[in-house]
């Protein structure tokens, strides 16, 4: 009787850690990679690619060789299956450009602001670690966009 007892109390035991693991899994933040060239006047002034968590906003500081600085924040929202909500920030000196844009995941869109033309691409990611591209000088993860335009 005690053996069957710590039996059924063990199965219950195993049986809550599985479902707490799959859960977890199954509520898991998606992650996108952002890829941007981003012209302005038809010159190439960046291409910056960021790995990105859904809802959490990714920053940086980039450096052309020979020519540009430029800061990029972007945060990926999910809207629809299929679709998501990008807000992102691009300053390079005097520019400074945030635009908002529905963009369909694995589509590259395009868009013009204020004499700057936009190529974005964004996909969904796998299980890999989280990175910034285009020789960053810092990069950072922060919890709110508004708060990463601000370092901008």
């Amino acid at each position: 009787m005690y053996r069957i007892l710590n039996t059924r109390k063990l199965i219950l035991i195993l049986v809550g850690c599985l479902t707490f693991s799959l859960s977890s899994h199954v509520f898991a933040a998606e992650r996108f990679r952002v890829s941007a060239q981003i012209f302005h006047l038809g010159e190439l002034i960046g291409t910056p690619v960021m790995d990105v968590e859904e809802g959490e906003t990714s920053a940086g500081a980039y450096s052309v060789e020979g020519a540009h600085q430029y800061k990029f924040a972007i945060l990926v929202r999910p809207v629809a299956d299929g679709q998501v909500y990008v807000s992102m920030q691009f300053a390079s000196g005097n520019l400074d450009i945030q635009p908002n844009l529905l963009v369909d995941i694995g589509t590259t869109t395009s868009a013009t602001i204020k004499k700057v033309s936009l190529n974005l691409l964004v996909e969904r990611i796998e299980d890999t670690p989280l990175k910034t591209h285009d020789s960053p000088a810092e990069s950072l993860t922060q919890s709110a966009f508004n708060h990463a335009a601000r370092q901008l």
